[in-house]
């Protein structure tokens, strides 16, 4: 099996804007996740699950990540 990396890099300003929304939020993170809504954090957070779906050649299943 080949060892794979993956990186994502997250614009913070386009994450604060999702808290706006916080359903789009309730989609990708689970409620644990969503207990520090720092910007920064969730965006470590998204970042993080894009780049495993990208390393795994996997369509997004936020929750199970």
């Amino acid at each position: 099996m080949p060892i794979k990396t993956g990186v994502d890099i997250v614009h913070i300003p386009r994450i604060a804007r999702l808290l706006e929304n916080p359903d789009a939020l309730r989609r990708m993170l689970h409620e644990s996740e969503l207990r520090n809504m720092e910007p920064q954090h969730l965006a470590g957070l998204i970042a993080a699950k894009e780049a495993f779906f990208k390393c795994f050649e996997t369509k997004p299943k936020w929750h199970k990540i």
